[in-house]
């Protein structure tokens, strides 16, 4: 039975989250729309989140509590959340971020002009770094899309595609026909999966043309990526084994092939920074967990990487191939600054990428003077005992200073390493003195 009073459930994992907890639930009773539930799902919290849970539990019939009986990670707090929901439309929430004000009531009416959607995709959203806000941010390359579900994958193959479950909302109905789940077991990347899946199934969809969602710009994650590379490795494969599942599934379609396709290079691309940090034997044991995972899949077949993790894999075997690959990305990173003449490299951000970046040259014995990031949160702050500057460092120096300076820009998003090159030069470096780096 789907019928509901709510048309929305606002889904929100919890765990140690008193810094922010207050704003985030605020945030959707701020909205004045009284057509929703809120689920707070406790990851068994050692902080105040559980008082200010129960705080507000307390004043609003609409706000419930699940509490975990022992720390499960975000995957299973989410899967909790769909099962305890009513909603007819399920929205996440992350513990950290919140709404901006007089999205929900204009989300409803675009959903009760379209009848049965399974989901709703967002086009902007806005971040904040420390008190700065950094504006709407268009998700697509394209300022709009008008197409249809036929036409959605084409536009995604052409378009870099958010795999965060808060851009999107999921009809309720759909995710429970389609028993789609957070993947469990897993400490990154567990929503992109979820998004994918959800993708691959959609019947009907509509786009919402505005921010509502506020997302807060943090280096946290990046740095547990960084300390705990291959268990984040071992993930990363985990979900490349259920992406490359879902292929076979419901990769008939010739766009919904490519698009599946495009979302496990991604996912290469992105494991490559962290395959980088991890030492000879945690290599070893990864080629192990890679052969018992993918002995009889064609995995390698339908993946064409060339120069990439997999182009090695294939020609040198998985242990051989992980090895080669590690080298070959190294020597990559030292070609950009073997010739340089200037004085002072920095990287250009503290993000997963640029701590991989900085970490390799260091080894290798290159001079690396400290870290850009426009996250104000953590300027001033110290990654691998290199210092964290903002971009505005740029402006107090000379002419003279500025010419012995070269920056290495490590993101993997097109629009974001355009941004950051623009930023650059209008603070006074020449095009010569930006390695635009968009991953490995």
């Amino acid at each position: 039975n789907f019928s509901s009073n709510f048309l929305f459930s606002i889904i929100i994992p919890v765990y140690n989250s008193e810094k922010h907890l207050v704003q985030c639930i605020q945030s959707i009773l701020n909205q004045k729309y009284p057509n929703l539930e809120i689920i707070l799902i406790d990851d068994c919290s050692t902080d105040e989140s559980i008082k200010i849970s129960r705080s507000f539990a307390k004043k609003y019939k609409n706000i419930k509590i699940i509490f975990n009986k022992k720390n499960e990670g975000v995957s299973t707090c989410r899967n909790k959340g769909i099962r305890n929901a009513t909603g007819k439309y399920i929205i996440f929430l992350d513990s950290d971020d919140y709404f901006l004000n007089n999205g929900l009531k204009k989300l409803a009416n675009l959903i009760k002009d379209n009848n049965g959607v399974n989901l709703v995709i967002f086009t902007h959203f806005t971040m904040k770094a420390g008190n700065k806000f950094i504006k709407s941010r268009n998700i697509f390359f394209r300022n709009s899309l008008e197409c249809k579900v036929n036409d959605l994958f084409k536009f995604y193959n052409n378009n870099f595609c958010y795999g965060y479950c808060w851009s999107y909302v999921f009809e309720r109905k759909f995710i429970i026909k389609e028993k789609l789940q957070f993947l469990t077991g897993v400490r990154v990347g567990e929503d992109r999966l979820f998004v994918y899946r959800s993708l691959c199934c959609c019947k009907k969809f509509i786009l919402y043309k505005k921010s509502l969602y506020c997302y807060r710009l943090g280096g946290a994650l990046s740095l547990r990526k960084f300390k705990m590379s291959y268990v984040i490795c071992v993930d990363y494969f985990k979900i490349i084994k259920e992406m490359y599942n879902v292929l076979i599934k419901k990769g008939s379609q010739k766009q919904k092939k490519v698009f599946l396709i495009k979302a496990i290079q991604h996912l290469l691309m992105e494991l490559t920074p962290l395959l980088i940090l991890i030492s000879q034997n945690e290599i070893f044991k990864l080629s192990k967990i890679i052969q018992k995972n993918f002995k009889n899949s064609k995995l390698l077949e339908v993946v064409p990487q060339e120069k990439g993790l997999f182009f090695y894999i294939k020609k040198h075997g998985i242990h051989n191939g992980l090895i080669n690959y590690k080298n070959f990305v190294i020597e990559k990173l030292k070609l950009i600054v073997s010739n340089l003449k200037f004085e002072k490299i920095y990287i250009f951000s503290i993000g997963i990428y640029g701590l991989a970046t900085a970490k390799s040259l260091l080894k290798e014995g290159y001079s690396i003077k400290g870290f850009f990031d426009n996250n104000k949160k953590v300027c001033g702050s110290r990654r691998l005992g290199l210092k964290v500057l903002s971009p505005v460092f740029l402006k107090k120096k000379s002419k003279k200073e500025l010419s012995k300076i070269y920056v290495i820009i490590s993101n993997h998003e097109k629009a974001t390493v355009h941004s950051i090159f623009t930023q650059l030069k209008k603070n006074g470096l020449k095009k010569k003195q930006i390695f635009r780096r968009l991953s490995y």
